[in-house]
């Protein structure tokens, strides 16, 4: 009696059919991966203000404050923006949005700032409504996606 081990087998079968599923998931390489601390206390928290994977950018949120909405979406897109042009990127390379806000309703007086922003290069988006965010003064928080590639 031959006794074949089903996992050879199953390797085999993949091998043979080119299927990439069938294929232990590999992880991304270390050297893959970059992370930048834009801040001194992003250490002190545990975090990477961006992470780099490739041409893609993982842009941890931007909390802001401010007297009303209107001054913290203003922030927090002036920020933003100028997180992305230290890697060479514009609005036009984001590809999606996540905001979280302590008042919905007063965040969407904000669309057109939103839309300054943009231009007309809108990207996929959530809008999120929270209890709180990390500082009680942080009225919202924007997340990013950037694509270097996408144009």
């Amino acid at each position: 009696m031959i006794r074949v081990n089903a996992l050879v087998i199953l390797s085999l079968c993949c091998a043979a059919c080119g299927l990439v599923a069938c294929s232990a998931a590999k992880s991304i390489p270390p050297a893959a991966v970059t992370r930048y601390q834009l801040n001194t206390w992003e250490a002190d928290i545990g975090y990477s203000q961006v992470v780099q994977v490739g041409d893609t950018f993982y842009i941890s949120g931007v909390a802001c404050a401010g007297a009303d909405y209107a001054e913290a979406v203003a922030s927090c897109y002036h920020e933003l923006g100028e997180i992305l042009a230290r890697f060479g990127l514009g609005a036009e390379n984001i590809v999606k949005e996540n905001i979280y806000a302590a008042d919905m309703e007063a965040l969407k007086q904000q669309i057109p700032a939103r839309k300054a922003f943009y231009g007309t290069a809108y990207p996929a988006a959530t809008w999120v409504q929270v209890e709180r965010l990390y500082s009680a003064d942080h009225l919202l928080e924007i997340e990013l996606i950037a694509v270097k590639a996408a144009r």
